[in-house]
C-alpha cells in the first residue's frame, strides 16, 4: 500500500463518485495513480522531476505512478534533446480500455456458467475416487495415519485440495495449529483450497489465510462430497472420509495425480 499521499488532494475536487469508481475499480488506479494523472494534464511534456514537485511527491514514487500509467496506454514518452518527456495519451484510450475489461468481464462470466453447469459431474467423478481404495492406493483406517497425512501435505511445496473445512475441523481440529507452525518454519510453500460455502468453513479458511501462501475460494455451489478432504501434493492424491470412522486413501500414481491438478487448477483460474 502506497502511504505517500497528498493530504491536500481530494479526488472529489475533480470527479463525480461514478467517475471515481470507474477509474479505481474498472481501470485498477490507485488514487496516487490518479492524482499523477491529473498533474500530467495540467502540466504536459514534464519531466519526472517536474512532475514531482508539482505533485509534492518523492520523485521515485512519481516515477512509478508514470511507468504504471505508461503501461496502461494512458501516458505516452516523448525523448527530445535527451530529456524524456511525458504527456496524457488521447482520452480515447481510457474509452478503450473500458471495453476491453467489459468483453473481459463477460468472458469470465461465461467461464463461470461454463464451470457452475460441469460442477456437479465433476464432484461426482471426484467422489468416485473411493472405488480406487484397496486396487490403486494405500488404504487405512485410523486418524493417527490420517494426521500423519496431513502433516506430510501441509509440509509438501505445493498442496491443492477440495474442503469442507467445518467437517475437517471436528474431526481434526489440531490441524489448524499444525499448519500455522509448520509456515512458520517453512513459509516458503502454497496451499489453495476450494472450499463448501458453510459460514464456519469460511471462517476457519480466513484463519488459515492469516499464514503467507495460503488462499482459497469459496465455491459457488454445494460441492456435495462425500470424502471430507482431497488432498492433491508430492504427486499423490490423498482422499479423508468421515463416515462412522475416519479413513484414508492415498493414490500415489504420477499420471493420475497430474490429472487431478490439471482439473484443480482450471477451476481455480475460472473461480478466481
Amino acid at each position: 500500500m502506497d502511504n505517500n499521499k497528498n493530504d491536500n488532494f481530494d479526488l472529489n475536487n475533480f470527479f463525480t463518485n461514478d467517475e471515481i469508481f470507474l477509474l479505481k475499480n474498472t481501470l485498477e488506479l490507485s488514487e496516487n495513480e490518479i492524482y499523477a494523472y491529473i498533474v500530467l494534464t495540467q502540466n504536459p511534456y514534464s519531466t519526472i522531476t517536474e512532475l514531482a514537485k508539482y505533485a509534492d511527491f518523492p520523485r521515485t514514487n512519481m516515477n512509478r505512478y508514470i511507468q504504471r500509467l505508461l503501461e496502461k496506454g494512458l501516458v505516452t514518452l516523448n525523448e527530445i534533446r535527451q530529456n524524456k518527456l511525458f504527456t496524457v495519451a488521447n482520452p480515447a484510450k481510457i474509452q478503450l480500455l473500458i471495453n476491453e475489461k467489459e468483453i473481459e468481464l463477460q468472458n469470465k462470466k461465461q467461464q463461470l456458467r461454463s464451470v457452475t453447469e460441469k460442477l456437479p459431474s465433476l464432484m461426482h467423478s471426484i467422489n468416485c475416487l473411493k472405488s480406487y481404495r484397496r486396487s490403486k492406493g494405500k488404504y487405512r483406517n485410523g486418524k493417527k495415519y490420517a494426521q500423519d497425512i496431513y502433516t506430510q501435505a501441509f509440509s509438501s511445496k505445493e498442496l491443492c485440495s477440495y474442503v469442507s473445512l467445518e467437517s475437517s475441523h471436528t474431526f481434526f481440529p489440531e490441524n489448524e495449529e499444525k499448519y500455522l507452525t509448520i509456515q512458520d518454519t517453512k513459509p516458503s510453500k502454497q496451499v489453495k483450497e476450494i472450499i463448501d460455502k458453510s459460514k464456519i468453513s469460511v471462517e476457519k479458511a480466513s484463519e488459515y489465510s492469516k499464514a503467507p501462501n495460503f488462499d482459497f475460494i469459496v465455491s459457488p455451489v454445494d460441492m456435495n462430497l462425500s470424502s471430507v478432504d482431497i488432498l492433491i501434493f508430492d504427486g499423490r492424491v490423498a482422499i479423508v472420509n468421515l463416515n462412522k470412522k475416519i479413513s484414508i486413501c492415498v493414490l500415489s500414481n504420477t499420471s493420475y495425480y497430474k490429472n487431478c491438478k490439471a482439473i484443480f487448477d482450471l477451476m481455480w483460474n475460472v473461480l478466481i
